[in-house]
C-alpha cells in the first residue's frame, strides 16, 4: 500500500493559513503550496523530467483538494 497524504491549513493555524501540504513516505515526496509559493523534495532533482512532473501533479492535487475544502 502507497499513502498520500494531504494537509490542509486554514485560519485556526495562523500564519500556516491557505497552505496545502502534501507528504508521501511510501512515494518519498513532500510538496508545499501556500499562496502561489510551492515546493517538492522527492528523490529525483529539479532539472530531472520525473521532478517535474510530480511537481505538475501536486500542483493539480493541490487546486483539487483547495476546491474540495471550499465546497465541503
Amino acid at each position: 500500500m502507497k499513502r498520500i497524504v494531504i494537509d490542509i491549513y486554514d485560519e485556526t493555524n495562523g500564519h500556516l493559513n491557505g497552505m496545502i501540504e502534501i507528504n508521501s513516505e511510501e512515494l518519498c515526496l513532500t510538496y508545499s503550496d501556500i499562496i502561489g509559493v510551492h515546493g517538492l523534495q522527492s528523490r529525483y532533482e529539479g532539472d530531472d523530467e520525473r521532478h517535474i512532473k510530480q511537481m505538475d501533479i501536486c500542483h493539480k492535487i493541490t487546486k483539487l483538494a483547495k476546491e474540495l475544502s471550499d465546497i465541503s
